[in-house]
């Protein structure tokens, strides 16, 4: 939404890196095949008290990303250009 305002004012589009998560959980977490966030919050221990409510929707994914880190740390994944395997492209 905002790229396509940007674009009515003939400004630059904003490209913003993003890791993809479920890349990650994919490579390193064994034996969970879900793609569910209820899976994956209660995998992390995570309390996820509604679903498919934007919010906590946002949140529960927020309150991973340091388990994820920490996960990346383990293997060596230490450096930026380390994790380029698990960025989503623009």
């Amino acid at each position: 939404m905002i790229n396509k305002e940007l674009k009515q004012l003939r400004a630059k589009k904003l490209v913003n890196r993003t890791i993809d998560t479920l890349k990650i959980r994919r490579e390193f977490i064994r034996g969970t095949d879900t793609q569910k966030l209820p899976d994956l919050a209660y995998y992390f221990n995570i309390p996820l008290n509604t679903h498919h409510i934007a919010k906590e929707d946002a949140r529960t994914p927020a309150r991973m990303f340091p388990h994820l880190i920490s996960i990346l740390t383990k293997h060596n994944i230490t450096r930026f250009d380390q994790i380029k395997p698990f960025l989503i492209q623009p």
